[in-house]
């Protein structure tokens, strides 16, 4: 354990100086089974005959996603004695979210980490993760997600394209930035127009809440900012210092209308010419980030919103009444989605929130 803290500091260290330079609910017993033929262990890798699986992910090199990826693959590397390389492929070097979905259901991509909102335009169990206002905060949702039988269905769901869930290792609040004024109701944003990550229920949410949504490329966000095409977008805090979009925007509400969270995934086809041993290695390797994720974060967090501050932007935090009026003008998104979700799976992950606030 005290090797894992010593890489994650190190690793921390590293991308903060890269990004100035421009817990409960575990989930180390693994998913269910995954189907599909296991390959001959004669045809195992191993040290001296390594595997080099690529993953890839959205998110910019000194994000928190490559941290954490950066993280899992060396403890990955360390625990398969070199027989299992993690090549990690940031800011969508390897394609975007559906170019790495249908990499990893077709066996051409090993390992992506892709938002559960991309998810869900393949497999709309998933927008069970993304309803707006759902979840209270991170840490609601990363001890529901990372429940073991919450995680085992979610894995049953993934087999059925011939992808394998390893787990959910990260997940990040998502809030309202603008340039305009501060952000207490959704009376605020109407008329604004907001850059929102792609996705029909990121669509139907705004637009629920009168704002006018338009996506973009996200390296086309703050030159939009800048020259007034858009006036706010929805994004993590820690945006705001990373990608200097506090030079543009001055007001930043920690709205937590979405948990952005992007799951770790493998090919099943890939996961089958592995050993048990080395499937196991790299499910530790992730429980092992995902059980001290929260502490991490929120570690993050408080940097992001301080520097973020340092900078001139106005943090709101909203009082419990302001959040559940944000929620209730987004009713008829759940009018749309709910239904698109099986009952028993929307069922399991409500429960378990239940059990979760009592």
């Amino acid at each position: 354990m005290k090797k894992f803290f010593a890489l994650l500091l190190t690793l921390a260290m590293v991308f903060t100086l890269a990004a100035c330079g421009g817990a409960p609910g575990s989930n180390s017993s693994g998913p269910a089974a995954d189907s599909g033929k296991p390959a001959d262990s004669a045809d195992y890798p191993t040290a001296e005959k390594p595997v080099t699986l690529k993953l890839g992910h959205v998110g910019p090199p000194n994000s928190s996603l490559q941290i954490a990826a950066e993280a899992i693959a060396a403890d990955v590397l360390d625990k398969t004695g070199g027989a299992v390389v993690i090549e990690v492929y940031p800011q969508s070097q390897l394609g975007d979210a559906v170019v790495m979905l249908d990499g990893l259901s077709n066996g051409t991509l090993e390992m992506a980490m892709v938002g559960c909102n991309e998810i869900a335009t393949m497999l709309p169990d998933f927008y069970v993760f993304c309803l707006p206002f759902l979840f209270s905060g991170l840490d609601e949702f990363i001890t529901v997600a990372r429940e073991a039988e919450v995680t085992a269905k979610a894995n049953e769901i993934m087999n059925t394209k011939g992808i394998t869930l390893i787990g959910f290792p990260t997940g990040e609040c998502r809030g309202y930035s603008n340039t305009q004024h501060a952000v207490h109701s959704p009376a605020d944003i109407i008329g604004q127009k907001v850059r929102i990550q792609a996705g029909a229920i990121y669509v139907d949410t705004f637009e629920a809440l009168g704002a006018v949504p338009s996506t973009m490329a996200f390296s086309e966000v703050y030159s939009a900012l800048q020259q007034g095409v858009i006036h706010a977008e929805d994004n993590g805090a820690d945006m705001l210092t990373k990608m200097k979009f506090a030079e543009v925007e001055k007001y930043h509400t920690m709205l937590n209308h979405m948990i952005q969270s992007n799951p770790l995934m493998i090919s099943t086809e890939v996961w089958n010419k592995l050993s048990p041993d080395q499937q196991s290695a790299i499910r530790e390797a992730e429980a092992a980030w995902g059980d001290n994720y929260l502490t991490f974060m929120e570690d993050q967090l408080a940097s992001s919103v301080q520097s973020a501050k340092e900078a001139g932007v106005e943090i709101v935090e909203l009082s419990d009444s302001e959040f559940q009026a944000f929620k209730d003008a987004t009713s008829s998104v759940y009018d749309v989605y709910v239904p698109q979700i099986d009952a028993s799976v929307y069922e399991l992950v409500c429960g378990r929130i239940d059990a979760y606030r009592s």
